[in-house]
């Protein structure tokens, strides 16, 4: 995606990364008002796998939106497990980076 002022690129980037990491003033204003729930995918947010970390059953895909898991994620006490397309565990969700996303701030990794 690219964003323009006046006919100049400002920023030309995944969805993700421009909502995460606005490059100029004009981008980051432009983007303020986007959901990020509703554009962020899970690998956008997640850890990286933590073997001594105790992980919960619930497993979530790292391309999902983050407002198709949100609620799930919220009512886990411990990190979600986060699967790649053939169902390897490839990181981690905690529910504070949903919080975060949600609610304010950035939670990218």
């Amino acid at each position: 995606i690219a964003i323009m002022k006046e006919g100049i690129i400002e920023q030309l980037d995944t969805p993700a990364n421009i909502v995460l990491n606005p490059a100029t003033e004009y981008v980051r204003k432009f983007t303020q008002e986007v959901p990020r729930e509703k554009v962020l995918r899970i690998e956008s947010v997640m850890d990286p796998v933590d073997t001594s970390e105790e992980i919960s059953e619930f497993k979530v895909h790292k391309d999902a939106i983050i407002e198709t898991v949100a609620e799930a994620v919220l009512t886990e006490r411990k990190p979600v497990a986060v699967l790649d397309e053939n169902d390897n565990v490839v990181g981690t969700l905690h529910a504070s980076h949903v919080i975060k996303v949600l609610y304010g701030g950035h939670a990218e990794k």
